[in-house]
């Protein structure tokens, strides 16, 4: 009887929760893992993707001389340029166009995780294993190796980038185009994205028009500036491709690449692709280059930009160069007084059509500009012209110096249609009624036909009282505002070559 008493089942409970009690706190430690990844794991032949490999911390250890590699399986290569990163100390190696990953020598802190990037491309369709080796630790046991897959198709759509030249010389402009290729899709591309952002030092052309070949019509916005380019909400139909064509200035000497991204919200569409490119891009002791800043068309006006970069290790002085500017367009005369940042006090430039700058001075390391503004003439006709200056020359290091070449830059002459408006007068006092000019110039050699403009001036004024009569920029010309008053719809304008 006395075993059936409560005093021995309760100590056996207690017993049994102090037991379950240390089993949770003596459970086993977390061992240390490599991982592989891959994204996209199902690649448009065409594309790239990203190859990531995670190497885990220990909370308890520091790792050193820690060492690991992918040798890619056949037919999967590294992007040329290569684009990779490390970032934990150590060493990696990845050469462009190379089918070998190899991380040494890296030194892991108490809990420290590790990550490698790179991205791959392969040269056909398929399905490859991507295989690690065992992850080797001073003093330790291996890291049993990793492994991830990756599906190559064909018949899907890609993003590809193409630059108009593959070397340049520093701040040398260049064409960029981002291709979407779907001539081998079977499905409509809807609701595409495209980011990008351009290596340090790299800038897009300011207030520069986007050249398209997109039958589908413009995505809901297109974006370049500064480092950044963006494509939102385009459309791309089955068995065509689409391009956008943008214009940079180069700079990071040496070969950078960057990556762009496609992606889309339709769900017939691949997962987001991404794809590679760079310019080597190279500089003189005493480097010149030049270019047009803004929109040249015919009786307009811009900028020449003209810089100047000492990557030498002496100080420069007596810098001079000079520009013939109606070899580059007949008729094209500086128009004001040059601007001069930080390239001395004796600099000067002298000349209307040739240009002469000299007295320029730079400390080694530094670089200035000039800034020249021009006018373009009125019958000057739309293309490329293309512009060259003289070599530069200076004494470095006291010692006469020659620079290599020449600065060459290409003057666009668009024959776009431009749109002004002015305030007459452009002072007004509250509640009073002013006029509201818009100019529409055709600056091409044939009739502009069919154009039309939005202006939304919201709350900035009370509203239009009058707006122009039907048929004052061509038959069937027409305009009117909105109920509010404060937006103003011109359409079916039409205009003859060269008239406004």
């Amino acid at each position: 009887m006395a075993l059936l008493s409560p005093r021995p089942r309760s100590g056996v409970r207690r017993w049994l929760r102090s037991a379950a009690c240390v089993l949770a706190l003596g459970s086993a430690p977390t061992m240390a893992q490599l991982s592989v990844a891959v994204a996209p794991d199902a690649l448009a032949l065409g594309g790239a993707s990203r190859l990531t490999l995670r190497l885990s911390g220990d909370a308890g250890k520091v790792r050193e001389g820690v060492a690991f590699s992918v040798d890619l399986p056949d037919g999967i290569t590294l992007t040329s340029p290569v684009v990779s990163s490390l970032d934990c100390p150590g060493s990696l190696s990845a050469a462009p166009g190379g089918n070998r990953i190899e991380v040494a020598g890296v030194a892991q802190s108490t809990g420290q995780a590790c990550t490698v990037t790179a991205f791959i491309e392969a040269e056909s369709a398929g399905s490859y294993d991507l295989q690690s080796s065992q992850v080797s630790v001073d003093g330790a046991a291996p890291i049993p190796a990793a492994m991830a897959n990756l599906s190559v198709i064909e018949n899907d759509a890609f993003l590809s980038l193409n630059y108009s030249s593959p070397t340049a010389r520093w701040r040398d402009r260049l064409s960029l185009t981002y291709t979407i290729d779907a001539s081998s899709a079977v499905n409509d591309l809807t609701s595409l994205r495209i980011n990008d952002r351009l290596p340090p030092g790299w800038t897009f052309v300011e207030d520069q028009v986007v050249e398209s070949s997109c039958s589908g019509g413009l995505p809901e916005s297109i974006s370049a500036v500064g480092r950044d380019f963006s494509v939102a909400s385009a459309f791309v139909a089955a068995s065509e491709t689409c391009d956008y064509t943008v214009q940079v200035n180069a700079g990071s000497v040496g070969l950078r690449g960057h990556v762009a991204s496609l992606a889309s919200g339709s769900s017939l569409a691949p997962p987001t692709q991404h794809a590679v490119a760079g310019v080597d891009v190279s500089s003189d002791a005493l480097h010149l280059s030049h270019v047009f800043d803004g929109l040249a068309t015919p009786g307009g006006k811009l900028g020449v930009v003209y810089t100047l970069n000492n990557a030498s290790t002496a100080d420069v002085t007596a810098i001079a160069f000079s520009q013939d500017l109606d070899a580059t367009l007949s008729g094209l005369v500086r128009d004001g007084p040059a601007t001069f940042t930080d390239c001395g006090p004796g600099a000067s430039l002298a000349g209307t059509s040739q240009l002469s700058f000299t007295g320029g001075q730079l400390a080694r390391g530094n670089s200035c500009s000039v800034v020249v503004p021009v006018s373009v003439p009125a019958d000057a006709m739309a293309g490329d012209y293309a512009s060259v200056t003289s070599v530069a020359t200076a004494t470095l290091a006291g010692v006469d110096y020659t620079a290599p070449a020449p600065s060459s830059a290409i003057l666009s002459v668009a024959d776009r249609p431009i749109l002004s408006r002015e305030f007459l007068p452009d002072t007004a006092a509250d509640g009073s009624t002013v006029t509201l000019e818009y100019t529409l110039r055709n600056t091409s050699d044939s009739t502009l036909t069919d154009f039309a403009f939005t202006d939304d001036h919201g709350a900035f004024f009370g509203g239009y009282v009058q707006t122009p009569s039907p048929g004052s920029c061509g038959a069937g010309s027409f305009s009117e505002a909105d109920s509010w008053g404060s937006i103003l719809y011109a359409r079916s304008l039409t205009i003859p070559p060269g008239d406004s």
